[in-house]
Formats: C-alpha cells, structure tokens, sequence
C-alpha cells in the first residue's frame, strides 16, 4: 500500500534572545545570561515543526530587547521583507514573547503586514498555534490579545524592577552591574577597579592626547585605528562619538554619576524627585542625577580629567575654532570691518589668515583682507610670554612612551637583579651546607645546586644584554626622532624674556624645547600651536585687525591692495592699539 506523503507548510523559523553572551557575577566570575540561547530556541522549534512545517529560512535577532522595532530589529525587518516571496505561511518560534514585546498596538500592525503577505499562522513552542486569519472568532483575537499584552506587561514590569534597583545602588553611590567602562572591571560590590593594562594605557592616552596635546578627537580615533590598531570597546572602529565618550565618562576621575543624560529605560524613568516613573509621565523634565565623588581610584588625574572637560566645552561653543584645528591663531583674529573670525590656511608653503566673508556672502559683504603669521604671529608670542608665570610647565614633550620606553626594561632589570641576588646567596648557602650531609643527601643537593647555577647563568646573560644605562633602543630612538621631526615642522615659539630661565634644558636624546632665539639672544619655549591656541583661547585673547585699501598697477592694470595699519588687541590683563606695535 502506497501512502501519500503530506505536504508540509511552508514556515520560517524566528528566533530572539534579550541579552548577549556572558554576564559577570558579584564573585568577578563569568557565566551565561540567564536566557534560553538561540541554538537552544532553534533546537525547540526543530521539534515542533518536525512532519508539519518546513523551515524555508531562519532569521535571529542576539542580544536585541522584543519591544524594539525597524532597523533596531535587523533580522524582524528582513523576515518582515521576505516572507512574501518565501511563500511563509506560517512564522515558528519558541515563545510569543520572542516574536515581540511591543505594544498591542505595534504588535496588530506588524501582524496586518504579515496576513497581507500571505501568513496565517505563529505557530509557539510553548502556547500552541495563533491564527492570523480568524478575524471573526472572538475567542482566537482574544487568545492573541492576552498573550501579546502579557508579552508587553512583563517587559513594562522587568523595566520598572531594574529602573528600581539602579535608583536604589544610586542612592548608595553604587553601580547596579552592567558592563563596566573601557580599561574598567566591576569589583562585586558596586565598584570599579582598573581594568585591563592595555586599555588602562589607552584611556590615559586618549586624555593625554585631547587635553594637553590639543589634538582632536578624529585624529584620536584615527591614531587608535591605524598606528595602534586597538580595537574599541565594542570591538570594532574607533569613530569621534567613541573618543568623546571616553573622554566624559567622569568614572575615569574616580567620581560615580548615575541618570546624568534622564533618558530611562524603555517605559520607566527616574524624575527630578528620585521617584521612579512611566516616560509618558514625565512631560520633558530632566531626571535627578545622582553623583558621588572620590568611589573608585582615579584612572586619569583629576586635574587631567577637568582639563579635558574644559576643552569639550569651549570646543563644542566655538564651531569655527573646531573647524579650524591646526593654527595657532584660530579663532583669535577678527576682521574689524566685518566681525567675522579669520580662517587659517596655507598658501604658497606659508601660512595666512584670512577673512572669508566676501566668498560666503558676496563680494559686497567685505574684501578679502588678509594677513601672513609671521606678521603678527611673533607679537602676539611676546605677548602670551609675558603672560604665562611660568612658561616651562607648558613645555610641549613627547608622549610618556616615547620618553620612557625603557619602563618595562628597567622594571624587568630590578626583578632580574634581585632574584640574582637572592640565588647567589642561597648557592653559598648550598655549598656550605654541603659537607655536612651525608652522600645521598649531597647528591640531591648538588643537583639543586647545580639547576641555580644554571639559572643564575641565564639571568647573567639577559642582564648582559642590555647595560644598566642603556635606555632607547634604536626603534626607540627612530620613534622619537619621528615625533620630534613632526613637531619641529609645526613648532611655535614663545619668548620668555625676563623670565631668569636657563637658556637651554636637555629633556632627553634630540628633544630640546627650551632653547635660545639666534636672533634675539632670548629664551624660549617651543610649544605645538594646538597648546599655544588653547592658550590664547583661556586668557581670553582676541585681535581685531584693520586694513586700508590702496590702488596699484599690476601688469599694466589697477588693482587694489590691503594694507594693513591697526587694530585693536586683547590678552589676559594686556590690551590696546595695535598701530604701535606692529
């Protein structure tokens, strides 16, 4: 007898998990979430399905929340695209809570798509089959209903519970877990404790790099993807927004903050009473924020973490500064006819300084004055020379691997050294004690005896290696030479006559950045124009400039020239006419 095979309907397999991977435990250990893992989903639906659908595709969605939708929800949004021409009739999956979390309302509208698209079943694991199709059967609406609103319930009240339990380790100054910062560990309690060496490295790196070398936040994460090639601290690309939130998070100065952006979760909020309530509540105000200084060990310097902070706010004011990185008068130069900030540019292998209003708005709105840095540049030095106490703390070095790349050597020489010492002292020992054992015994010591004098043999020859005084390596030396090529290229220099300084100070092999001027017989610092504008920036310094206009005859037509005769200047507690000076 020939039995006819049944055919099966074709189905696609959906399947969704809240969280990723591993969690860390109070104990610093790591376990898997608490969640049924998509290969156990799949192994569920495998199953069910098994004689009665047939899984034409399989779509997944790790570690996103059920209440998400659209492009926040890749693998929903492609089953949602390709069901229709799958020919689905049907989405399987563990749980309908798997298939969404989302409001009632979201949930009809997708599910209006998907009976539009030719689906008529969700077909669960665990609460049996809803039929997409029985518009008029009040007890299968009623049965999705339930079950799409408990699915959206429970994540309302998990949102609550957590929303709860953040607020209450808040009140404490204490973190709920989560994954902690980059170069950062939880340390069980509600802490953090310093992370990874290498990152611990690059946070300090990365501030040391904005704040005191004034370099922006692209050429940070540039540097980090291409010279250093760190990952970032989700493993992919360093981009700005990565720098930048690198850069606030006040975690690195040892400080806890909790609900400072009041953006809550996805259906609760804290408000500005510290009362845990629902978003639609909350008309727009700003949450408590809640703050506890000095919780953990400072990662970066706190006077190094202020700094930073500093220079992201007066960056994020000053658009034109920030656009018009890389000279040392940015935003410090102001065209007196029309107001506007000069732009730096380079011209002929020179820099200038030029007003851009006539090419922006029209040949009407002003002319096209301009002037070269080293007219003016030199003046506005002195100035700033005259200004800063102490010059000397501003010195634009290299960065600390660069000047002390020898660290891990030396530290390697004094572990070296010591168990030297130490070894040399116990085969003495040894060799004294040796007359008094018997001759089994002194077989056995002999040996030991003889395993740290190898040892000692091979201690003796890495120490041999390297002398004591031997600090840089070439690699080392041709790193630095590069670093210094690269700044001498772009140097600025700030004379500090009056000052009593020495005219010259060695700060290590071919850097010296305090120097004396051939011209002026002075003292002076050469500093990076970033550091020298931000300078310029702090005191407050502006120079209103003013050209006059003469007519000349160039090749044999008249043309006009700007000249410039004056102005007005200001910087820290000096001011004045600039027609004197210049």
């Amino acid at each position: 007898m020939i039995t006819k095979r049944k055919k099966l309907i074709p189905a696609v397999g959906y399947l969704r998990k809240s969280t990723k991977g591993e969690e860390e435990t109070k104990d610093g250990k790591r376990r898997q979430r608490q969640e049924k893992s998509i290969p156990q989903q799949k192994a569920e639906i495998e199953k069910l399905v098994a004689g009665r659908y047939e899984i034409v595709a399989w779509y997944d969605d790790p570690g996103i929340s059920g209440w998400k939708r659209g492009a926040k929800r890749p693998g929903f949004a492609r089953m949602m695209d390709n069901v229709e021409r799958l020919g689905a009739q049907a989405i399987v999956c563990d749980n309908l809570d798997r298939f969404s979390r989302a409001e009632f309302g979201e949930v009809q509208a997708d599910t209006d798509k998907l009976c539009q698209r030719g689906v008529r079943w969700i077909v669960t694991a665990s609460h049996g089959t809803y039929d997409l199709g029985s518009k008029y059967d009040i007890g299968e609406i009623l049965k999705f209903v339930v079950a799409a609103w408990s699915a959206c319930e429970y994540s309302r009240q998990l949102s609550r519970r957590v929303s709860l339990a953040k607020r209450n380790m808040a009140e404490k100054g204490k973190r709920a877990g989560g994954r902690p910062p980059y170069g950062m560990r939880n340390d069980g309690n509600g802490g953090l404790l310093h992370g990874d060496p290498a990152e611990v490295k690059i946070v300090r790196w990365i501030f040391d790099q904005y704040a005191n070398f004034q370099q922006s936040m692209n050429a940070i994460a540039d540097a980090l993807n291409k010279d250093k090639k760190v990952p970032s601290p989700r493993g992919s690309r360093w981009s700005t927004v990565t720098v930048r939130g690198v850069l606030m998070r006040e975690c690195y100065r040892g400080d806890f903050s909790y609900n400072k952006r009041s953006g809550g979760g996805r259906f609760y909020q804290v408000d500005e009473r510290g009362e845990v309530i629902a978003n639609e509540e909350s008309n727009g105000t700003k949450g408590k924020v809640y703050r506890r200084r000095k919780a953990y060990k400072p990662l970066v310097d706190p006077k190094l973490f202020d700094k930073a902070q500093r220079r992201l706010a007066t960056m994020s004011k000053n658009r034109t500064r920030r656009k018009n990185q890389g000279y040392a008068l940015a935003g410090v130069l102001v065209c007196n006819h029309c107001g506007r900030t000069l732009i730096g540019a380079r011209r002929n292998g020179r820099t200038i300084y030029r007003c851009t209003t006539a090419s922006k708005f029209g040949a009407g709105a002003c002319k096209s004055y301009s002037i070269p840095e080293k007219a003016i540049l030199p003046f506005v030095m002195r100035l700033l020379g005259q200004e800063i106490t102490d010059l000397r703390e501003l010195l634009s070095t290299p960065p600390d691997e660069l000047r002390e790349p020898n660290r891990e050597r030396t530290e390697r020489r004094d572990v070296l050294e010591r168990e030297r010492t130490e070894l040399t002292k116990r085969i003495d020992q040894g060799m004294d004690a040796a007359f008094d054992f018997d001759k089994r015994n002194r077989k056995v010591l002999n040996r030991k005896i003889a395993e740290m004098q190898d040892r000692l043999e091979a201690i003796e020859r890495e120490l041999g290696d390297t002398e004591a005084g031997d600090e840089y390596s070439r690699d080392d030396l041709d790193a630095l030479n590069a670093w210094h090529d690269a700044f001498m290229d772009k140097a600025v220099s700030v004379p500090m006559a009056g000052k009593g300084y020495e005219a010259y100070v060695d700060l290590g092999p071919m850097v010296s950045h305090l120097h004396q001027d051939p011209d002026t017989e002075e003292a002076a610092v050469l500093m990076h124009p970033l550091v020298v504008n931000a300078l310029l920036h702090d005191l407050g310094t502006e120079l209103r400039l003013r050209w006059q206009t003469e007519t000349i005859t160039r090749g044999g037509k008249p043309a006009n020239r700007h000249i410039l005769n004056g102005g007005r200047f200001r910087l820290g507690q000096s001011g004045g006419s600039l027609k004197r000076h210049l």
